[in-house]
């Protein structure tokens, strides 16, 4: 929510452009003719509840994204290489800088490790790698979905996340994750799926859970519905105000 604003130093808050984004996403959500709101994680459950006491009677339990429903479950771990995905154009926000120093511990005792970086600018993380030598790829912004069937992990230390597509995405292919507990899907995530660490948490433990991730012998779970089964609760939902 834009409402978090109100956290920081007072003089961040005191701008036309500031008071009329709160006057909008107050409308939004606080209006009369809104009867059901839907936050798309926990994370934002818990935010809205904090700035907008207004709509708790109309909160319902999350509308978490859907992602793509993959039959993936054939495809054997033996192929896959030793890769880990980073994938986020805002990599400051998710946390490019500590995954960079996580893999590079990794590779200290297994060099076949590659580290694929999607989505920011080459240009503008390069200097992340000022100590690398091989072993890493800057793709700038493409497909995820060309490299997630070959990665064996997906690595999300984010500062700040609402939820995380990537992450969801991919466990569809079944790619183990490991990210941080600011990621709004981070209450989805089972030892099935991979783990949850805290940024307060020592490098050595990120190593550890990464290390222990990457060598799995079965495929992730999904996490998530499909888009069929979120638009299917979506009608439930209709039909309840219709009513």
């Amino acid at each position: 929510p834009f409402a978090h604003i109100k956290n920081r130093p007072f003089w961040r808050r005191f701008s036309l452009r500031v008071s009329i984004w709160l006057f909008l996403e107050k409308r939004e959500l606080c209006s009369d003719q809104v009867k059901v709101v839907l936050p798309n994680s926990d994370l934002i459950l818990k935010d809205l509840k904090l700035f907008y006491p207004c709509i708790n009677e109309r909160m319902f339990p999350p509308a978490y994204p859907g992602v793509e429903d993959l039959n993936i479950k054939s495809k054997n771990l033996e192929n896959r290489k030793n890769i880990i995905l980073f994938i986020g154009k805002e990599w400051k926000r998710k946390g490019l800088d500590f995954a960079v120093e996580i893999v590079e511990k990794l590779r200290l005792t297994d060099k076949s490790i590659e580290f694929l970086v999607l989505g920011p600018d080459p240009d503008l993380v390069r200097h992340l790698f000022k100590n690398w030598t091989d072993g890493y790829r800057l793709l700038g912004w493409d497909d995820p979905r060309k490299y997630l069937s070959n990665a064996r992990l997906l690595i999300h230390p984010a500062i700040s996340e609402p939820y995380g597509m990537s992450i969801s995405e991919a466990t569809s292919f079944g790619v183990p994750v490991v990210i941080s507990d600011n990621c709004g899907i981070a209450s989805q995530i089972t030892k099935k799926s991979g783990r949850v660490l805290t940024l307060d948490d020592s490098i050595d433990s990120w190593v550890e859970a990464c290390s222990k991730e990457i060598t799995r012998n079965n495929l992730a779970d999904r996490v998530g519905k499909s888009w069929t089964e979120l638009a299917l609760d979506h009608i439930k939902i209709y039909d309840s105000i219709l009513e």
